[in-house]
């Protein structure tokens, strides 16, 4: 019976509780577009019967999209043991991210430490002088789990 059901699945703004559309599918998995990048969204699909009226309890999902990566990251200042960093981002749920800076030695290519900031710039101190960097930047959603594609710098 299931192969003659079709899905409708309910699309909701989580933040603002808004419903954003119904869509209806064919097959028991939906591709959803346009949503906002690092924004919450409540799924609901219910299962339709070939009636198209008779519909299921629904089965619901909430999560945040990925945000956008961050853009223009470059060094602010370079110092001895220091160096701060920069960087854009233009999502519109943005005032609401946390940025994951990820520091690895550029010889060894280990992974030395992860730090948060919760502004679009970040200083990154006890660095050794004259060795090579790769800082990577996340933006992280509110929900301090989803985050998008890093954008990474070489830096000495």
């Amino acid at each position: 019976a299931s192969d003659s059901y079709t899905y409708r699945i309910e699309v909701v703004n989580g933040t603002s509780a808004t419903l954003v559309e119904n869509v209806t599918s064919n097959e028991a998995k939906e591709e959803i577009t346009g949503l906002i990048p690092g924004t919450l969204y409540n799924f609901t699909v219910f299962a339709v019967a070939a009636d198209n009226e008779t519909e299921g309890e629904g089965s619901p999902i909430h999560l945040y999209t990925k945000p956008s990566p961050v853009f223009d990251l470059e060094a602010e200042t370079i110092g001895v043991t220091s160096v701060t960093l920069k960087w854009g981002v233009n999502d519109s749920a943005s005032n609401t991210y946390m940025y994951r800076i990820e520091v690895v030695n550029g010889t060894s290519d280990r992974l030395l430490e992860n730090l948060t900031s919760n502004e679009t710039k970040a200083e990154i101190t006890g660095l050794i002088p004259g060795t090579l960097y790769n800082f990577t930047v996340f933006a992280v959603a509110v929900d301090n789990e989803t985050e998008g594609e890093g954008l990474s710098i070489h830096l000495y």
